[in-house]
């Protein structure tokens, strides 16, 4: 069957948290959303289905930046692609989007832990194509949805004339690998002062 990419909607604010989840629960990760707000799946899935349930722009965490994947009429992967600094910085936005569903207190709560591993949080090249929050469910792995999506979006973007496309990837992930098949390379590793072993990996791709 032949994979279709559409771009998503609100009604796939359900499907994109569940992404969100899927794609920082692969064991490599020292910050992610379910530690810095110590939610459990249920609440993170219902948490974030809120939170990227707006119509803002240029970050993770709304369904304008996702492209959804689908087979056979299921949706089976997604992923988030953006210009940084197209519509203001993507961190501050996703704060804002943040405070607007999850009270202030647990939000300053999860910035503090984040704080701990400062040094892993990659700045983001202004003009760049960043690709975030990708996963594939797991049944369609195999399948190609990863590749799909990805040219995909970025033959949305050409037009754009973005100067690079960016990834951030926790070390020893094998995502590593299959980014580098599409073309990426690694451009610079960020250790974790504090979680021994683990560091953000930023990979890069000059946009032709």
């Amino acid at each position: 069957m032949e994979i279709k990419i559409r771009k998503a909607t609100k009604e796939d604010s359900q499907f994109i948290s569940e992404t969100i989840l899927q794609s920082e629960s692969t064991d490599y990760e020292a910050i992610t959303f379910s530690k810095m707000f110590e939610f459990d799946k249920p609440t993170m899935l219902s948490t974030f289905s809120k939170i990227v349930d707006n119509e803002t722009n240029g970050h993770p965490l709304t369904f304008k930046t996702y492209f959804i994947a689908e087979l056979d009429g299921n949706r089976c992967g997604a992923l988030s692609a953006y210009i940084e600094g197209e519509n203001g910085d993507s961190n501050l936005q996703m704060a804002n989007c943040m405070m607007s569903v999850i009270d202030r207190k647990t939000v300053m709560k999860g910035f503090m832990f984040s704080k701990k591993n400062s040094e892993t949080i990659i700045p983001k090249s202004k003009g760049s194509l960043q690709i975030d929050c990708v996963a594939t469910r797991a049944e369609f792995r195999g399948k190609g949805v990863f590749k799909a999506l990805f040219q995909y979006a970025c033959e949305d973007f050409t037009n754009l004339c973005p100067k690079s496309i960016e990834v951030q990837v926790w070390k020893n992930n094998p995502a590593i690998e299959v980014y580098k098949k599409v073309g990426f390379s690694i451009k610079e590793e960020y250790p974790s002062q504090t979680s021994i072993g683990m560091a953000k990996i930023l990979l890069a791709k000059v946009y032709k």
